[in-house]
């Protein structure tokens, strides 16, 4: 299950979406895929969120989980950093910071989304996302969406 993310980490930095042309969008598209929004993900998610409570006392596994962060982590990074260059995001951004508020949220998605699954659904993801991502925005930018 673990290798099957993976490969679906590693191919989602190889590639973007042909059919999009909106930065925004493909941005949007590749960070949801970090999110449990169907069964397969969040099978996904509930393995993931077990193996961590094992890398507390392993250290073999916690090596594996902190090559696979830093893989995420770079992937949120070059999300960022896309928005940026596209003029979606403040030009100002500190990207280290924001990558790693964007982390601390998609963590914390995730893990709600596992434990609350009513509570917690897609469409609330989704629109969590969608809304950070949009806070983002250059100042004035995001006065004139208002």
């Amino acid at each position: 299950m673990i290798e099957r993310a993976s490969a679906r980490l590693l191919a989602l930095q190889a590639r973007r979406p042909p059919t999009l042309t909106d930065p925004a969008a493909s941005v949007e598209m590749v960070l949801s895929e970090l999110l449990p929004l169907n069964a397969e993900r969040q099978q996904e998610s509930q393995v993931w969120l077990a193996f961590l409570g094992t890398t507390v006392s392993d250290r073999r596994l916690r090596a594996i989980s902190h090559q696979i962060h830093d893989r995420i982590f770079e992937l949120e990074k070059d999300m960022l950093g896309e928005l940026v260059r596209a003029g979606l995001a403040d030009p100002d951004l500190d990207l280290d910071l924001e990558t790693a508020r964007l982390h601390a949220l998609l963590d914390g998605l995730s893990m709600d989304a596992v434990t609350r699954p009513e509570r917690v659904t897609p469409d609330v993801l989704r629109a969590v996302l969608a809304h950070h991502l949009t806070s983002l925005r250059p100042q004035e930018a995001a006065q004139l969406s208002l």
